[in-house]
C-alpha cells in the first residue's frame, strides 16, 4: 500500500549496516521513480538497497538544512 506505516517489528536486522540513524519506526513505503543506473548501483552492494538510498537521502537532506535557514525557500 503506498504511503503506508512500517512498524519497527517488520524490519530485518539491518540496523548495523548502515547505522542506527538510520533505524528509524517512522518510515512510510513510497514509490519513488530512479534512473536504472542508481538502482542498478544500490542493489549491486546486495540486500539492504533501499535502507542505503535512505540513508543517502537523509544524508542530503541534514546538509541542505545545516545550510539553509529553516524559514527560507529551497531552490529546486
Amino acid at each position: 500500500m503506498r504511503g503506508s506505516r512500517r512498524g519497527c517489528a517488520e524490519e530485518p536486522s539491518w540496523r548495523g549496516s548502515i547505522g542506527e540513524d538510520a533505524a528509524r519506526c517512522d518510515a512510510r513505503d513510497a514509490g519513488v521513480h530512479l534512473d536504472d543506473d542508481i538502482l542498478a548501483f544500490f542493489r549491486e552492494a546486495g540486500p539492504g538497497y533501499q535502507k542505503r538510498i535512505n540513508a543517502v537521502l537523509r544524508a542530503y537532506m541534514t546538509h541542505a538544512r545545516a545550510r539553509t535557514p529553516p524559514d527560507s525557500d529551497v531552490a529546486e
